[in-house]
């Protein structure tokens, strides 16, 4: 394996902005028979995006990013059951870095998650390909096998909506079909079945042709091209929105509380007909916009990442009171849910709610992100604990990093409480970003000159396609069939 550190700059420079804001939005507006091509991006010049270069930084040890806490070292890794010869081996990546395997390829977008330890680059042909934990078989290569470089997901082609939940992925092809793959334990995967994993992408259990698709931790939202919300999966905090969390009580003599699977999607009620026009869930809670400007949310309330002044769960979709009237939010709006927090634009400009940050206190209601004034954004994105957006020629990162994902370099900030520039990319066009649990990756358009160049300068991090440290592949395994009722253990509201 080679990896070289790329030397960046001193401390990231703050990122406010004065004068009046101005987003330009990155998404292309759809109509109701076509679906949402999460790859037709716009860039600068009005056109729409052909596709570019993937650069990577923070951990590469995938297995062992889901634990809490930074990486371990020495006697705590081996105590955590990691040896200091694979925690040498697997050294976090501080700055950018190109992979190898994606050098020959140009990526039209990238997709993860905020509880994903895996992530997807996409092609300009909707080729996937996919990297990282694999333990559950959601990367979709018929095996649970970790992959370190990303490798071309065979059977499945004309990708144009991909996201992450943190065992599990699902797809939306040109043609609105649906596809998931990896952990089922609670239905998440939308087939229908009660198998505990998939490891090849299969079809969902849902009629309607979709346009796109977002993941919880442990459920999933897809968003059907006339315009109304599916979900599955885990109803822990009211995720599912149906007005149930669908936990029931194992014991007679005593409480113990689980959660019932549920493995077909259902219509989530609640939200005006035919009105969905776009969709975001963060651990274990969801935004959607409709084409009123109407911003709904619900689940877990912790932190008050729902928008609704107190830190109370919602079952149902519930309207957000801030977005009405004078300040209802466009249609092609930029939005994201994070592990604790929401995030969307409007006209007025990006707003924010739930901890944003790794310090201070939370936002109970949606409140204006003085931070970013003045920024023309392309991309939006929120992980577990850190957050991202390109715009302009910046790319502009906070949060709580322990793998690197700030990109900063060995002498860059760890931690950041505001947003600031990541000065490796600074001065480059940064047409996408997508923030992980424990990673960032960026999309550059090296259609400029500038970005070009200086991409093809930037370290190439090299490594075997899969584990060398695992004990004996994992084969795939006829999937288990399990008891109809049988549930998953989940600590409430846990991020």
């Amino acid at each position: 394996m080679t990896v070289t550190q790329y030397v960046g700059g001193a401390e990231p420079a703050r990122c406010g902005k004065k004068g009046a804001v101005a987003v330009r939005w990155p998404i292309v507006k759809s109509t109701r028979d076509q679906p949402i091509m999460t790859a037709d991006v716009v860039d600068d010049g009005g056109s729409v995006f052909g596709g570019g270069v993937v650069l990577f930084a923070g951990g590469v040890d995938f297995e062992n990013l889901a634990r809490r806490g930074p990486p371990a070292k020495g006697k705590k890794a081996a105590a955590d059951g990691v040896s200091e010869e694979r925690a040498q081996f697997y050294q976090d990546l501080l700055s950018p870095h190109r992979l190898a395997s994606l050098s020959e390829v140009v990526v039209r977008f990238i997709a993860s998650g905020p509880a994903a330890s895996h992530l997807f680059a996409v092609d300009i042909n909707g080729d996937a390909y996919a990297w990282g934990r694999n333990l559950e078989g959601q990367l979709g290569l018929g095996d649970r096998v970790q992959r370190n470089q990303p490798t071309k997901v065979p059977d499945i082609h004309n990708v144009v909506s991909v996201s992450c939940g943190r065992a599990h992925t699902s797809f939306v092809l040109a043609d609105g079909t649906a596809m998931s793959c990896g952990d089922n334990k609670f239905g998440q995967l939308g087939t229908g079945s009660d198998v505990d994993q998939v490891a090849t992408p299969v079809r969902i259990a849902l009629s309607k042709a979709v346009k796109m698709v977002a993941c919880g931790a442990d459920f999933t939202m897809w968003l059907s091209q006339e315009g109304n919300l599916y979900a599955a999966g885990s109803g822990e905090n009211g995720a599912l929105g149906d007005g149930s969390t669908h936990t029931f009580n194992t014991k007679s003599s005593s409480i113990k509380m689980e959660i019932e699977a549920q493995p077909r999607p259902r219509h989530v009620p609640g939200i005006p007909k035919d009105s969905v026009v776009n969709v975001a869930c963060g651990i274990n809670h969801t935004i959607c916009l409709t084409d009123d400007g109407s911003v709904y949310s619900w689940g877990c309330g912790d932190y008050g990442r729902l928008g609704h002044e107190v830190q109370r769960d919602e079952l149902r979709p519930r309207q957000i009171g801030t977005f009405t009237s004078n300040r209802a939010v466009p249609v092609d709006a930029v939005m994201a849910c994070g592990g604790t927090c929401s995030i969307i634009s409007s006209q007025h400009g990006i707003y924010w709610w739930g901890k944003v940050k790794p310090s201070g206190d939370a936002m109970m209601t949606p409140t204006m992100c003085y931070d970013l004034r003045g920024w023309e954004l392309r991309s939006l994105s929120a992980g577990k604990a850190t957050f991202g957006v390109a715009a302009e020629s910046s790319c502009i990162l906070w949060g709580n990093a322990t793998h690197g994902e700030l990109a900063g370099g060995p002498y860059g900030r760890k931690t950041s409480a505001s947003p600031a520039k990541c000065s490796p990319l600074e001065g480059l066009i940064t047409q996408q970003v997508v923030c992980g649990n424990g990673f960032t990756a960026f999309l550059m358009d090296t259609s400029h000159a500038k970005t070009s160049e200086t991409v093809d300068g930037f370290a190439v991090y090299e490594a075997p396609a899969q584990d060398p440290f695992a004990a004996s592949p994992p084969s795939p395994t006829k999937p288990k069939a399990k008891p109809s009722r049988k549930p998953g253990k989940r600590k409430r509201g846990s991020d």
